[in-house]
């Protein structure tokens, strides 16, 4: 009786992939390109650590070694919102988005505020039981009207990600618009996940690697390249600027 009822979960979710499929085929392209990059940009700065490891014989170890792990995690959790969408789990799909979106704000904190960086390397290693808030760290990186649009953005994201009845209510009834916004916000942070790569490790790639690089963030859609995360409290080689 049970396994049947699964069957008919299963049944229920496929008629949601049919349509979504169907409906937003070019969206759902432009997220698989855009996925794609995204790992091929964590391939990419592995192979360099890589390199620097056999060159120095050093391992990465406390603050920066947190990093390319929650780069390689932000480009699992890419893969599994893309696959929560096509059965239109809305809820599951932008709490995945909105982590995807805390992990690259770590990522910058981590490289950018020793003291911070610290903190969070103790309480990701269970030493402490203190705890650094997003507030903190988007307090840290950001001020002024970037402040503003980035509290925004993540407030919109919590709301949509929260398990309230009317954010649960939409893994139930197909939504256009809804959808829409999923997948958008898949390439969006596939490319917001990318550009920080770039940013955080643009003295370690090798003349070569910028420009392999460069040329893939060049392949995202123009109306991707308009947001950014880069922090405006901190000096950043402007990687907008080059981009063709």
């Amino acid at each position: 009786m049970t396994k049947t009822y699964f069957k008919s979960i299963i049944k229920e979710r496929n008629y949601f992939k049919n349509s979504i499929v169907k409906e937003h085929s070019s969206l759902i392209g432009e997220a698989e390109i855009s996925i794609g990059l995204a790992y091929k940009f964590s391939k990419s700065l592995n192979l360099m650590l890589l390199r620097e490891y056999k060159k120095t014989k050093k391992k990465l170890d406390g603050p920066s070694s947190i990093i390319p792990m929650i780069i390689i995690k932000n480009c699992n959790s890419l893969y599994g919102a893309y696959r929560l969408i096509k059965y239109n789990l809305i809820n599951s799909s932008y709490s995945l988005i909105r982590s995807i979106f805390e992990g690259i704000q770590k990522n910058y904190v981590l490289t950018l505020d020793n003291r911070m960086a610290r903190k969070l390397f103790e309480e990701d290693m269970g030493h402490t039981e203190s705890y650094v808030t997003f507030t903190k760290i988007r307090k840290k990186l950001y001020q002024d009207d970037m402040l503003h649009r980035i509290e925004s953005i993540y407030k919109n994201l919590s709301k949509k990600s929260h398990p309230s009845a009317d954010g649960i209510n939409n893994d139930n009834y197909y939504k256009y618009e809804i959808v829409e916004d999923v997948l958008r916000n898949i390439s969006l942070f596939s490319y917001l996940n990318s550009i920080s790569i770039l940013e955080i490790y643009w003295d370690k790639f090798n003349k070569n690697e910028r420009e392999k690089l460069l040329k893939w963030l060049s392949s995202f859609q123009n109306e991707y390249k308009e947001m950014t995360l880069t922090p405006n409290k901190f000096r950043f080689t402007d990687i907008h600027s080059k981009l063709t």
